[in-house]
């Protein structure tokens, strides 16, 4: 039998384990490089497109080849994954163990990860480069006692370069990441080499292969991450946030059966930001599935990222996974790797990523069962301070041409403008609610001002304000404001177009000295339960901040969140 045609077979039997009849062309030459070649692979495919199945098969193929030539059965092939995601490596491990296959993520112990798998060898095992490099499990690799591995697979390969270098002049994020080369030594020589992205560009992909250490000349397979199921636009966000009345507007229609939405945050200010926007906006009885109780299972909204505690992550995944009751979730990238969500139709950048590759992994997200799916970014200025230069050309052109070449031609120079851009947005107009006299602007300035005084002789209110900076109590800048505006000003979500604050306990306060001057002013007994809500969800957020420490998000390999946010005791 020859050499193609025992692969076809090999391949074919050890696909029936997957319920696959066949693999995509793309998948299938990955594979044959791997095994009847030994040949190091770069792979970059698309999200969704099927590129843990490709080293998921190997050990089966490795096992059937050799029954097929020798008539041996060895099923002691092992196909070792550095996974920078601890939650991606257990949600592999649990898919993987329900169709029998052995699969094992390292533990913090031999005994703990030997324990998981008690029918000997594991035939898929991860582990971060941290743990892979440590002396116990390098020792293992050496001494060939993790059985025989056959093929190096690093998963999200492109997180070596964002995750593992350092630049100007700072310490790289987990410097672990940028040692992956030395796994091979402790492989047998000519153990191939898998490496896998859903985004790199030619000039990162070359960087990429130095670092991981592949030859000049290796196996490339490249698949454009263009997806014409998902329409791509570019807003220019408003400190209220207008840009997103549409989703409370779908959030109150459809409630449970809201279209499965991400929203991205690059730093932890802005996932607060917007989740006090929407519990504000919505209040309790639109917040929540089940009435006003505050429960997390029938919670329409969720947050995500490193510090969130774990019962609330598995709340969100759980829900976009199948179809749970969280429809919306602020999440950090630490949502946007490995994560299996099928049916997600928003992806919402609240500022675009640092890179090219990060964003286009994040907007993949969505339309992952084909269906019409939408990536919209919304940016204010100091969201783009940070980003790479080519982010910033891709904003300032898509703009005013062609969102989505603006974003992938870096990727795929054939890509065509179509100006397909989303249109989302809705206009607002603004009635006059009642007409202020020279005296009523004044009387309301003092009383404002009355409140200020007592604010600062108390505790300060220390208020989060959209661009990042804190306020407070209330400033003259402020006061001004709302008395320019107070004919407009009936209730909480006027006052917030004015006012954008994070607390709102201080818009209650303002309201209150309003209604005292205004009759048509009332605060529903709701808006002072969704203000406890904010007030815990923000205890919860900055309590694990001032536990853990510096805001970055030290979970997850792709992390965008950066940048230290610096609590104040009377933040509350």
């Amino acid at each position: 039998m020859q050499k193609d045609e025992l692969f076809d077979k090999a391949l074919a039997l050890s696909l029936t384990k997957f319920k696959y009849c066949s693999l995509k062309q793309e998948q299938k030459a990955c594979v044959r490089k791997l095994v009847v070649d030994r040949e190091d692979v770069f792979a970059v495919l698309p999200t969704g497109y099927g590129k843990s199945l490709i080293y998921e098969v190997l050990p089966f193929v490795f096992s059937e080849m050799n029954r097929l030539e020798s008539n041996q059965c060895d099923d002691n092939n092992v196909v070792i994954v550095v996974s920078p995601l601890e939650y991606v490596r257990v949600q592999q491990v649990e898919r993987l163990k329900r169709i029998g296959v052995r699969a094992v993520f390292l533990g913090n112990s031999l005994s703990e990860t030997h324990g998981l798998c008690s029918e000997g060898f594991a035939q898929v095992l991860y582990g971060s480069t941290e743990q892979w490099l440590s002396d116990m499990w390098a020792n293992k690799l050496k001494q060939g006692e993790l059985g025989n591995v056959q093929v190096l697979v690093i998963d999200e390969v492109h997180t070596v370069e964002t995750r593992g270098t350092s630049r100007k002049g700072q310490a790289a994020f987990r410097e672990a990441f940028s040692r992956v080369s030395e796994l091979r030594s402790f492989l047998p020589g000519g153990t191939p080499a898998l490496a896998l992205t859903a985004t790199a560009g030619e000039d990162m992909r070359k960087r990429l292969a130095k670092f991981i250490g592949f030859p000049g000349e290796h196996f490339r397979i490249i698949v454009s991450p263009n997806k014409n199921n998902i329409r791509f636009t570019i807003i220019k966000a408003d400190k209220h946030l207008n840009c997103l009345n549409w989703l409370v507007e779908m959030i109150r229609d459809k409630k449970e059966h809201t279209p499965f939405t991400l929203i991205f945050c690059q730093v932890v200010n802005d996932i607060v930001f917007i989740m006090s926007y929407l519990l504000m906006q919505l209040g309790s009885s639109n917040f929540y599935v089940r009435g006003n109780t505050p429960e997390q299972q029938s919670s329409l909204v969720g947050v995500y990222y490193s510090q969130t505690p774990q019962s609330l992550k598995d709340t969100v995944t759980t829900s976009f996974e199948g179809d749970g009751c969280t429809r919306v979730a602020i999440a950090s990238s630490s949502l946007s790797m490995g994560v299996d969500f099928p049916n997600v139709k928003y992806v919402i950048h609240f500022g675009p990523s640092k890179s090219l590759s990060s964003q286009l992994q994040e907007a993949g997200r969505a339309g992952r069962d084909g269906s019409e799916a939408f990536n919209i970014i919304m940016y204010l200025r100091k969201h783009i301070r940070n980003c790479e230069k080519q982010v910033k050309h891709a904003i300032k052109s898509g703009e005013k041409s062609c969102v989505r070449q603006a974003l992938l031609s870096h990727f795929d120079k054939d890509i065509q403008p179509n100006f397909d851009n989303a249109s989302i947005e809705e206009d607002i107009q603004v009635t006059p609610i009642r007409t202020l006299s020279e005296d009523d602007k004044k009387c309301l300035k003092n009383a404002l001002e009355e409140l200020q005084g007592s604010l600062r002789s108390q505790s300060p209110v220390a208020v989060l304000n959209c661009d990042g900076s804190h306020l407070f109590g209330l400033d003259t800048y402020t006061i001004q404001t709302i008395v320019d505006n107070a004919n407009n000003i009936s209730g909480i979500t006027d006052l917030w177009k004015y006012c954008p604050f994070s607390l709102i306990k201080l818009l209650i306060m303002i309201l209150e000295v309003m209604g005292e001057m205004f009759s048509d002013i009332e605060i529903p007994d709701e808006i002072y339960s969704t203000s406890l809500e904010t007030e815990s969800l923000m205890n919860q957020l900055i309590g694990n901040l001032k536990q853990n420490g510096p805001l970055v998000d030290d979970e997850l390999s792709g992390t965008s969140l950066d940048e230290t946010f610096h609590l104040s005791e009377e933040w509350l």
